[in-house]
């Protein structure tokens, strides 16, 4: 019996072939049953907002999804999406009222008196329906960017709009925030931070280290100090509500902020837009110190009132840590990115690009959460034995495993797991088994030195030996077939 490894051109013009055929010999579709049907698993878009009213109920904005509520932290969703028309929002924030209100990209303000049960739009006086931010100062006045047109404020629930922009000689505003004695503070696309002291009447330019900088977002701490993220500029920060500031610490990794938030009611934390979750540590170190949430783009971060917070990534995940953003961990997201997908003895199994392993009895109408604790699992398999296997990677370090499960995931037992490695495929017959894997290459300025093999057991998996194949592919063993 041989064993072969298929290129992925191969593979593909196979799969082609098979479709080719598939196609010609079915008959015609209105003759056809319907045979699929959509099951309740998440789609995948990015969180862009995470805001928490004064009880810490908590609202997230999907990007093209609307709007979410959790009572309990991120643990379970309701959506909340009755009138909102336009579900690309960008910002939700709470008067003291109870009002909730929400900006959207294309179809301007709303609010919503019942908790998010339902929403009224409110955009009469604006000249645009896209809205970039949105940001109430108490008791009950409201500011807004309108995309092209600069700040507009009312008050209460609509009423009268009114441009506020004198002074504001870059009207492009990504952001806004209220300094703790009343001032209102506007990041803009470019053209670094304004001021107003009276209410948005007048602006000024702010001494801010770099007026060209663009701003991407704002948080203000437990003792009123602002800090801001750029692009390209770090992380900034103001003791004098917005007036002047100057860069926390500067630090080559730490450029492209998308969000920026705080924690021991006074430290920052930064979301980047490829390197992930960076805070500083001003007791140990004072220097900013990347957390376990790393090497991915970050789209919002939040604050509990508790000092949970929360961080939101770039493809539909979301995360939590309770220990000042030193460690994160997953919760459930009502929008994920199925990362596998497997049917084994009629149950199925699916592992999310959140770290997050479910499983379900009745084909996928609901789902239970079985999890690895620091594994993510990114392929399945299964043997004739009646035994599952999961390929895994490690989120805390670079190291791979390959897991078995006798009991349909109940619990897992590993079977080998191996450093700087990362396992791609499992194939077996007849008690051979083969394993696909990638790794770092011996020499890495060498180009003929390898970074991919196969290992081979053929004993059940209890013992294994490198093939030897010597691949220079960098993107691993994709398909081993029979």
């Amino acid at each position: 019996m041989k064993t072969k490894i298929i290129p992925k051109c191969a593979l593909f013009f196979a799969l082609f072939l098979a479709f080719v055929q598939l196609s010609f010999s079915q008959p015609a579709r209105d003759t056809l049953a319907p045979i699929w049907n959509t099951i309740p698993v998440p789609t995948p878009s990015h969180i862009r907002v995470i805001s928490f009213d004064s009880s810490d109920v908590m609202y997230i904005g999907v990007w093209g999804q609307g709007i979410f509520r959790s009572l309990n932290l991120g643990q379970n969703w309701t959506e909340q999406n009755n009138g909102l028309t336009n579900k690309f929002v960008t910002s939700i924030e709470f008067d003291q009222n109870g009002r909730i209100f929400a900006s959207t990209y294309g179809g301007g303000i709303f609010v919503s008196t019942n908790n998010g049960a339902t929403w009224s739009p409110i955009n009469s006086g604006l000249p645009s329906l896209k809205i970039k931010a949105l940001k109430i100062k108490y008791p009950d006045t409201i500011f807004v960017s309108v995309e092209g047109y600069g700040i507009y404020r009312f008050v209460g629930t609509g009423g009268n709009k009114t441009a506020v922009n004198s002074g504001l000689w870059f009207r492009d505003v990504n952001c806004l925030t209220i300094g703790d004695n009343g001032s209102v503070v506007a990041g803009t696309n470019g053209g670094g931070i304004y001021y107003s002291t009276d209410n948005g009447n007048s602006w000024r330019r702010s001494g801010f280290a770099d007026n060209f900088k663009v701003i991407t977002s704002f948080a203000k701490n437990g003792f009123g100090e602002i800090f801001c993220g750029t692009y390209q500029g770090g992380v900034f920060s103001s003791a004098d509500h917005g007036l002047s500031w100057v860069v926390f610490k500067r630090k080559d990794t730490l450029k492209n902020v998308t969000a920026v938030t705080y924690y021991n009611n006074a430290e920052p934390i930064a979301g980047t837009d490829r390197i992930g979750v960076l805070r500083f540590d001003s007791r140990a170190t004072e220097d900013w110190r990347l957390t376990s949430l790393r090497d991915i783009g970050i789209t919002a971060l939040g604050r509990s009132r508790q000092g949970i917070l929360f961080a939101a990534t770039i493809d539909g995940s979301l995360f939590k840590s309770t220990d000042g953003g030193a460690n994160w961990s997953s919760i459930i997201s009502p929008k994920n990115n199925i990362k596998a997908f497997y049917s084994f003895n009629n149950v199925l199994f699916l592992s999310t690009s959140s770290y997050n392993l479910y499983r379900s009895t009745d084909y996928g109408l609901s789902w239970q959460d079985i999890s690895i604790s620091n594994l993510w699992v990114t392929r399945f398999a299964n043997d004739s034995s009646g035994r599952l296997f999961a390929i895994c990677r490690s989120t805390l370090a670079p190291r791979g495993y390959l897991l078995v499960s006798t009991n349909l995931g109940d619990s897992w037992d590993t079977v080998l797991t191996k450093q700087d490695t990362t396992f791609t495929v499992l194939a077996n017959r007849n008690n051979l088994y083969f394993l696909g894997l990638s790794f770092q290459p011996a020499d890495p300025k060498n180009p003929n030195s390898p970074s991919s093999d196969v290992m081979r057991s053929t004993d059940g998996g209890t013992s294994w030996t490198i093939l030897g194949i010597h691949s220079q592919s960098t993107q691993g063993i994709s398909a081993i077939g029979f």
